[in-house]
């Protein structure tokens, strides 16, 4: 029987790579932590992308502290865990003034871990940085605390490492809301040999846990575990060309292997396959602009629509017709829209008893996330909110922004964005953003529409 070519060729590719694999040898790197590299002046900062995760706070401060800063305000406190070993857990607290300088805010990290947060430094945080230009107000805080990685079990420690995380501690306009997250800024690092070839190696993991085990919850989407690997030999990583999967088969020097990782990290070993090796890191495709709309002419009739009320019953923009309107398009996701809501809901508060409703509608965003901010809002307020369906995000059916009705009918392209409307449901006034020029014209609209303030 004669046999195709094509089947022959494929057959040798196949014996090829088959010989190829069981004539290379397994390969092993040690890898110890460098704490820096995806810290501010690392090698790697800003050139990968990120996951942060939040720190839950309390004012109760948990049995093991031992001694406590005095607190010039509200003492807050969490706990961060670095590894599996007896020694993970971090104790921090924050002490948060009821009016937020750069100079009063302090954060206190129990690095030596003996329970005494304030035997580990003055609680000054290294770094202030300012929300906004015009009002000066220093809102955001970070940090780089270098603490230990513990591993082995809850009945003793097999090893430890140097492990540092970025804290980064915001304050929504001062006294309205805080949030604590943090994430990695450190790597395994170290090299192997390939085919007489030293290759620079970094392994990093996503979940913040300095863990290298990298499993995803059942349901949950997995957190990429990668290893960058100088395969050129420039003595850089590319952030997209040299990013590897740890978890799925890569090629190196011409063999195609498998990893075992050590779940500290310490170890890599590189067995040799045949099984098909990943593309590296892909450069994404340039997104097109989107192109900026003029918002609604003053004068014209503002379109109506339909959003959910958080209960899940609908109701109508026209539903409000006969009352004057300031209708805010946000998302729980936009700094600048929870910046805005204070003024906002301090506005509502003023004048809600002469016939005014601020409307905020929840556009773009996830309907999980606009649930969860009804259970625990990220600003607290006391106006109407809503969710616009049309405009959620692929976990619930939705389409894009591009659908959403602040886009489609309200010439939507940046948040917040806020329209006033009259008694009739005509446009008086439009803004874009949280400015001083929109929190007074929104004022000037209602003092125009016959408003008391």
């Amino acid at each position: 029987m004669r046999i195709p070519c094509f089947l022959t060729r494929g057959a040798t590719v196949v014996a090829a790579a088959l010989a190829s694999a069981q004539a290379a040898e397994s390969l092993t790197a040690r890898l110890t932590t460098d704490p820096t590299i995806l810290s501010e002046a690392g090698e790697l900062w800003g050139r990968l992308p990120f996951f942060n995760d939040p720190v839950a706070l309390t004012s109760k401060p948990p049995a093991v502290v031992t001694k406590a800063p005095v607190a010039q305000g509200t003492l807050l406190f969490g706990a961060i865990k670095l590894g599996n070993g007896p020694r993970s857990v971090h104790l921090l607290a924050i002490d948060q003034p009821a009016s937020v300088t750069a100079d009063n805010c302090f954060l206190y990290v129990d690095a030596n871990q003996n329970g005494d947060l304030t035997d580990d430094g003055d609680g000054k945080w290294p770094k202030a940085r300012l929300q906004g230009v015009r009002d000066k107000a220093y809102t955001s805080f970070q940090a780089f605390p270098v603490l230990r990685a513990s591993y082995g079990s809850p009945a003793g420690e097999t090893a430890h490492a140097a492990y540092s995380v970025m804290l980064n501690y915001t304050i929504m306009r001062r006294e309205d809301g805080h949030v604590l997250i943090y994430r990695r800024t450190t790597a395994r690092v170290g090299e192997v040999s390939v085919a007489g070839k030293a290759v620079r190696l970094a392994l990093i993991e996503n979940d913040n846990d300095a863990l290298f085990d990298q499993i995803a919850p059942a349901g949950d989407a997995p957190r990429p575990l990668w290893l960058m690997a100088d395969v050129d030999g420039d003595n850089k990583f590319d952030s997209y060309a040299e990013r590897f999967d740890a978890r799925l088969p890569l090629a190196l020097g011409g063999t195609t292997y498998e990893l075992a990782i050590a779940s500290d990290g310490a170890s890599l070993t590189f067995t040799p396959t045949t099984k098909v090796p990943q593309t590296p890191g892909q450069r994404p495709a340039p997104r097109p602009a989107t192109p900026r709309l003029p918002l609604l002419a003053t004068g014209g009739l503002a379109p109506d629509f339909t959003a959910l009320r958080p209960d899940g019953s609908t109701m109508k923009l026209s539903d409000l017709r006969g009352r004057v309107v300031v209708l805010d398009f946000w998302a729980t996701w936009c700094g600048p829209c929870k910046a805005s809501m204070p003024a906002l809901d301090q506005l509502y508060r003023e004048t809600k008893d002469q016939g005014v409703v601020v409307f905020g509608v929840c556009v773009s965003d996830k309907k999980s996330a606009f649930d969860a901010w009804q259970a625990k809002p990220g600003v607290a307020t006391s106006y109407p909110l809503a969710f616009d369906p049309t405009g959620a995000t692929a976990e619930n059916g939705g389409s894009s922004v591009a659908e959403s009705l602040a886009r489609k009918h309200y010439n939507v392209s940046g948040i917040p964005t806020f329209y006033v409307l009259d008694r009739e449901g005509r446009i008086a006034a439009r803004y874009v953003g949280n400015t001083d020029e929109s929190k007074q014209g929104l004022r000037d609209a209602l003092l125009k529409l016959g408003i008391k303030l």
